[in-house]
């Protein structure tokens, strides 16, 4: 492919210096993306230590079939991301189109009832997913391309198309106590914000938006804080960034947040020294993955 073509860019590639493309079988891969960044991260199984993690940037993607042209060139002239026969492959998605279901309520011929109501579903082009990891079942759709392309670019391997705001929620409850009355978790991507309450150890909201701006990020964290009536003064908020340069939005939050706190790395992961380059609030969403695998 012509370099002209190309339209990803690297933004960090972080690699353990115990990293070895000889034992993939025992690593597990997680992908997290949406239309402007692609994640992943490399998991070693044996003793839970986080051997690579790459973050790019896609600009100026103009529609599915360009996106995925450039998924082509990205894995044909990456290392290691076509190699098969991992332990777990699990890709996340970063949408607006899903819905929340209790197990218990869920039945499978009926998803993509439980979706309609939130998003618009074209069955000729769309792909309906639903999948659960304790008790709340999420239902997404994307395009069946993109669904078909991350399918069968990993068939010899264990793998998991799953979404973003299924795996933040998990990763909420297996790593917090959720002792306090209300919490609230906020993840900041490039263009996604999700904002998750929970009151004592269940969930009372949950949503995905999409931001433009720093300040369109501020007013949409407000606007969502108002109507869900918390108490700014006293309510334990915590907040993870995919940019260092996001940290001053932090700084603007805490006139309106009283008790607010950036997050930390999930504690089911082991680091090296290496991704001491990135600060411990960045990629939680990608790296929390482990704690569904």
């Amino acid at each position: 492919m012509k370099e002209a073509l190309i339209k990803y860019n690297p933004i960090h590639i972080i690699k353990d210096q115990k990293f070895d493309i000889e034992l993939l079988s025992r690593y597990n891969l997680y992908i997290s993306f949406d239309f402007y960044a692609f994640t992943l991260c490399v998991v070693d199984t044996q003793d839970h230590r986080c051997v690579r993690l790459e973050s790019y940037l896609f600009e100026d993607i103009v529609d599915i079939d360009d996106y995925i042209e450039q998924l082509d060139a990205f894995y044909d002239n990456h290392h290691f991301l076509k190699v098969q026969f991992w332990n777990k492959v699990i890709v996340s998605v970063k949408n607006n189109a899903f819905s929340l279901v209790p197990k218990s309520l869920f039945k499978e011929s009926e998803a993509l009832s439980f979706l309609q109501p939130n998003t618009p579903i074209d069955l000729n082009k769309d792909a309906v997913v639903s999948g659960s990891f304790s008790d709340i079942v999420t239902v997404f759709s994307l395009d069946k391309k993109i669904a078909n392309w991350f399918t069968k670019s990993y068939l010899n391997s264990n793998f998991l198309l799953t979404h973003h705001s299924l795996i933040f929620l998990e990763s909420i409850m297996h790593e917090f106590a959720l002792e306090d009355e209300q919490s609230l978790y906020i993840n900041v991507d490039i263009t996604k914000l999700t904002i998750v309450l929970t009151s004592k150890s269940s969930l009372a909201y949950c949503n995905v938006l999409d931001f433009y701006s720093s300040e369109e990020l501020i007013q949409l964290i407000q606007y969502v804080a108002t109507e869900l009536k918390l108490n700014l003064d006293t309510i334990e908020t915590i907040i993870w960034l995919n940019s260092e340069a996001d940290v001053t939005i932090v700084e603007q939050l805490k006139d309106y947040f009283g008790n607010l706190y950036l997050g930390t790395r999930p504690y089911s992961l082991n680091f090296g020294y290496n991704f001491d380059e990135i600060a411990d609030y960045q990629f939680f969403d990608s790296l929390s993955i482990h704690c569904c695998a």
